[in-house]
């Protein structure tokens, strides 16, 4: 009676092959040279060029650490990749031993 074996398929996500870090970094940089010209394209007081200031800070604070996260999904991503083809690799060696 033949067996049958199952081979692992690598399930990957839909966002895998998105391209979300890169939109995030270039809006991030955006968003910071506009900030950074408004005090002087708008003329503003010293106050206000500090809560510009401020909320860029925070802006890029806000992106580094969704990049931080995006770059350790991405990880896993690879990691889960790296084993199903692995695995496939092996089984498939060990498939063709028994013939």
């Amino acid at each position: 009676m033949p067996t049958t074996t199952r081979m692992a398929v690598p399930v990957t996500p839909a966002s895998a092959g998105a391209n979300t870090g890169r939109i995030v970094t270039i809006l991030s940089l955006v968003v910071g040279f506009i900030g950074a010209a408004a005090p002087l394209v708008l003329n503003m007081d010293l106050s206000s060029t500090a809560g510009v200031v401020a909320g860029l800070v925070a802006l890029s604070a806000v992106a580094v650490k969704y990049l931080d996260g995006w770059q350790k999904y991405e990880a896993r991503l690879d990691a889960h990749a790296a084993v199903a083809v692995q695995a496939a690799a092996t089984n498939g060696a060990s498939q063709e031993s028994h013939a």
